[in-house]
């Protein structure tokens, strides 16, 4: 055996027995936590060898579905306050429980103090189902990849769903569309402006935004019919915040933009035209959603309920306050 391979295999054994130690140490450390101590040797070197298991494959090919993984990871190492974190318990605690029916010549007391503070600690397999999802809709967009995260005992998993794209020609300019739902006259489809004055219209993620907006697409209350196109009410949760504008075509639908209740061209903006000028709309910032969550309106807040400005106030009393 050359002195090369000698040297690798040395560096491979030492490096192996660094995981081992490692691993040996976060586990012991999980389990005081659960304030589980003098587990005997063997099972501690029966559950440092089961590995530090990974929650999703180290090499994934679709990079949005990678990303969104190592993203997951990051958010589950941070620990729960006093307690164990869910990557302590999924990357380590549950793997090496899988094959516990397996360990022969162990204290039944120490695997049985073990299930008892696995079942004490369900709520921390729930609370990292709900932390993977929190991310997974930070990373959503309409116009890329959506991920649905499930997990059981052992392992989390997503699912990707690649949405449809298209290419519709409208005013002889090509405009790259993507599917959101279905209606009964035809799918319907969102262009990347609207998705655009979607983010900078409604102050919210841009995911959380764009899934309020499906949402809306949904249950689709199509408020007017104007020409060849709708407006639906678009809402945060039960909060109607705008509309979306859609384009009827042959066979399909296709959202062009999205306006705040007190834009141009939508009822609640019409009303209130009646009594303020363009200039002053534009000033007090009627046509915006900061103008409410600042408190900037609520002088006229009165007024402006009558004309059907109700559902922004509250909007923006969720929005944390700032300065106006």
């Amino acid at each position: 055996m050359s002195k090369d391979r000698i040297s690798r295999r040395r560096h491979r054994l030492e490096r192996r027995a660094l995981w081992r130690r490692r691993g040996h140490e976060a586990i012991a450390a999980v389990f005081a936590r659960w304030g589980i101590e003098g587990l005997p040797r063997t099972l501690i070197d029966r559950l440092a060898a089961a590995g530090r298991k990974r929650i999703f494959p180290a090499r994934i090919e679709h990079r949005p579905t990678a990303e969104l993984a190592r993203a997951i990871e990051e958010r589950l190492r941070r620990p729960f306050e006093g307690g164990v974190s869910p990557a302590d318990y999924f990357e380590l605690v549950t793997p090496a429980l899988a094959s516990l029916r397996g360990l022969a010549g162990l204290p039944r007391k120490a695997i049985e103090a073990i299930r008892e503070a696995l079942a004490r600690h369900e709520d921390y397999k729930a609370e990292s189902l709900r932390r993977a999802n929190a991310v997974a809709v930070e990373h959503l967009r309409l116009d890329r990849a959506v991920f649905l995260v499930d997990t059981d005992e052992k392992r989390f998993s997503i699912r990707t769903l690649v949405p449809r794209e298209r290419t519709f020609v409208i005013d002889e300019v090509p405009r790259r569309v993507w599917h959101v739902v279905d209606w009964a006259g035809g799918p319907v489809y969102v262009q990347a402006h609207a998705l655009r004055r979607l983010k900078e219209r409604v102050p919210l993620d841009t995911g959380h935004g764009q899934m309020c907006l499906l949402a809306s697409l949904a249950r689709a209350s199509i408020v007017e019919r104007r020409g060849d196109g709708l407006i639906v009410d678009l809402r945060v949760g039960e909060d109607k915040v705008g509309y979306a504008c859609v384009l009827e075509l042959a066979g399909a639908y296709l959202v062009r933009t999205v306006k705040l209740l007190g834009m141009a061209g939508t009822p609640e903006g019409e009303r209130v035209r009646r009594i303020l000028t363009r200039e002053q709309i534009s000033r007090l910032g009627v046509d915006t959603v900061e103008a409410f969550a600042t408190g900037a309106l609520d002088a006229l807040r009165p007024v402006l309920e009558r004309f059907g400005f109700g559902s922004m106030y509250a909007f923006g009393e969720k929005l944390e306050r700032r300065p106006a």
